[in-house]
């Protein structure tokens, strides 16, 4: 009997029905058809799988299936008439009301927390919230029932336990932004009861969780800064990391009482930021005095143009004393700047002192310049009133550039009053700057309404 070889086209199509069936076994045990899918439909016989047909049309629901259960929080919420009902939805899904809602309760102490009964439970038992009995306690509720249970844990916490209760919210399977708003519940909380201990804890932050932990230190230090600014401030001073420091001192010093101090901290810790310039800023316009005393004492300590802005905010209430000042001003650009800052403060509350200062040799070369300075801050407030002593600059250039102004301004407030004065009381070249000045604000306004 011959021996029949195998044909080369047989063997191959064997091989490929071998790696077809093998590939099919694979994927069904990763679907979860392997052996003890088969033992069930042997056991089961008389069902029939028709996950695989396509259901008849009818079979698909004519309306949207009915809404789950709402949970209790979010029911009293909707009761006391906190959440609308509009929103419900969406807290169900993201949880981002609710959180929000309980931690406005947590924090602030504004109405009552829901205790769910997994944490009542726990409290009363009286055992200590340590990680391990919130996560036991919690378990693995969904989303709205665990904030729920985030938000009592919180408003029910000893000071003793607020390390474990952030230890535990580090490691709750949360998304970014319900962490970062859990954390800054804590941190709120916490900060409350003992700001030292939560700021201590907030302060030197994990590489990992760095932005989260300085949102949390930064309400931390609002928290002991309504309380104590000076015990806060002297620690934020201490502060080894400097972008740590400058940024908490940005935040604190603009909002401290006595600005002084404030500048005085910002001058040692913080002078090569921008909150020494914004703090001595600030200073130099509420207590000009103070800023003019510092600058008598150390020049190097005040920026170039504060000594200025300081006797501009002097002139508004002691005019006379700011001048006074302003004579002892060395020859310069510092002198030049407080000037105009004179000028300038002094023509806000009487204008015609004002041009009578800068008309007297006080001004000294710049008389001419410091006058118009008067003039146009007199025109922006009255620019009836000042009209005839800008008719009467005798500086040719800067007049019609005073003209111009006071048209374009008196157009605004009183544009009858300003058609007949550019008539009756100009000729030449003054009436045709004014009447530039009048037709410009005109046809801006024209163009703005066109625009709207």
């Amino acid at each position: 009997m011959e021996r029949v070889e195998p044909q080369e086209g047989t063997a191959s199509y064997r091989g490929l029905c071998i790696l077809g069936a093998l590939f099919c076994a694979v994927i069904g045990a990763a679907g979860g058809f392997g052996p003890k899918w088969i033992a069930y439909r042997a056991s089961h016989p008389t069902e029939v799988d028709h996950s695989s047909e396509r259901p008849e049309a009818r079979q698909f629901p004519l309306s949207a299936p009915p809404p789950l259960p709402m949970p209790p929080a979010i029911r009293q919420l909707l009761a006391s008439g906190s959440v609308s009902e509009k929103v419900t939805p969406v807290v169900s899904r993201s949880g981002n009301v609710l959180i929000e809602r309980l931690g406005q309760i947590a924090d602030d102490g504004v109405g009552e927390v829901p205790v769910p009964v997994a944490v009542m439970q726990l409290i009363k038992t009286g055992r200590p919230m340590t990680s391990v009995a919130i996560r036991d306690a919690i378990g693995i509720l969904p989303l709205p029932e665990r904030l729920e249970c985030w938000a009592a844990i919180i408003s029910n916490a000893r000071l003793e336990e607020f390390p474990a209760v952030l230890h535990r919210a580090w490691v709750e399977p949360l998304d970014e932004s319900t962490s970062q708003m859990l954390v800054n519940m804590i941190a709120g909380r916490w900060a409350r009861l003992s700001p030292e201990a939560a700021f201590e804890a907030f302060r030197l932050p994990l590489p990992s969780h760095y932005y989260v932990e300085r949102t949390a230190l930064d309400i931390v230090a609002k928290e002991w800064f309504k309380v104590d600014e000076a015990a806060v401030l002297d620690t934020v001073e201490k502060i080894v990391i400097d972008r740590q420091r400058h940024r908490l001192l940005a935040l604190l010093l603009p909002e401290a009482t006595d600005k002084v101090d404030a500048f005085e901290r910002a001058w040692r810790s913080a002078r090569d930021g921008e909150t020494f310039g914004v703090i001595a800023q600030a200073l130099a316009e509420s207590q000009p005095l103070d800023m003019l005393r510092i600058a008598a004492e150390d020049p190097s300590r005040v920026p170039g143009g504060l000594v200025a802005l300081a006797l501009g905010s002097l002139a508004q209430k002691d005019p006379e004393e700011a001048a006074s000042r302003l004579e002892r001003l060395p020859p310069g650009r510092e002198r030049w700047l407080a000037m105009h800052a004179v000028a300038k403060g002094w023509a806000a509350s009487s204008p015609e002192a004002a041009l009578a200062w800068a008309r007297s040799d006080a001004t000294g070369a710049y008389s001419l310049e410091i006058q118009a300075r008067v003039l146009r801050h007199w025109i922006e407030t009255n620019p009836g009133a000042a009209s005839r002593e800008v008719e009467a600059h005798p500086h040719y250039t800067q007049r019609l550039q005073l003209l111009y102004h006071l048209g374009q301004s008196w157009s605004v407030s009183d544009v009858v009053a300003a058609q007949q004065w550019i008539e009756t009381s100009l000729v030449g070249a003054a009436q045709e700057s004014a009447l530039r000045g009048f037709l410009r604000e005109k046809f801006l306004s024209r163009d703005e309404r066109r625009k709207r």
